[in-house]
């Protein structure tokens, strides 16, 4: 086999290296390069196949409670003691204006995220309401700080209060 041919996959025979059909079994002759081509175009699909439903349907974590519920709605599902929509949004909205954040869903969706990720960091001892309820009664107006730098404070006094007992 010289430098100039090569062997048709289909029935072996030598051909030129240059040829698309084979001019003994017509077949068609691929190029490595379209061949790679196609395994990577695979490759992709499969890969962007697998991501999409990984993420898409990891139900298991606590961020991932579904889309379609507003915050407050998620915070009726994943709040501990099982307190209504109602009483989370009033008692939200209190510390929310004490502690100068706009009352809208983007920040309910914020506030949700660390109080529930605040309450997973205690191993669940302490609940999202406790935090609301500690934030709202050591509420000071000249002390500025954020919400979740507050509900943060609030919930390792809280945790010291735990401890110390």
């Amino acid at each position: 086999m010289s430098n100039k041919t090569k062997i048709c996959p289909k029935c072996r025979t030598e051909i030129d290296y240059k040829a698309s059909i084979c001019p003994n079994c017509k077949s068609k002759l691929w190029s490595s390069l379209w061949t790679l081509l196609i395994i990577i175009f695979i490759w992709v699909i499969i890969i962007w196949i697998w991501w999409y439903y990984w993420w898409s349907n990891s139900s298991n974590t606590w961020w991932s409670v579904s889309s379609n519920f507003t915050s407050l709605e998620k915070m009726e599902l994943v709040f501990i003691w099982n307190y209504s929509k109602e009483d989370i949004k009033l008692k939200l909205d209190d510390a929310m204006v004490l502690y100068w954040l706009e009352i809208n869903e983007n920040n309910y969706n914020i506030a949700w995220s660390i109080l529930v990720s605040l309450r997973k960091n205690t191993n669940d001892s302490i609940t999202e309401m406790d935090i609301l309820n500690y934030m709202i009664k050591s509420y000071s107006p000249w002390v500025k700080m954020s919400f979740s730098d507050i509900a943060w404070i609030s919930t390792w006094a809280l945790y010291e209060k735990i401890d110390s007992k």
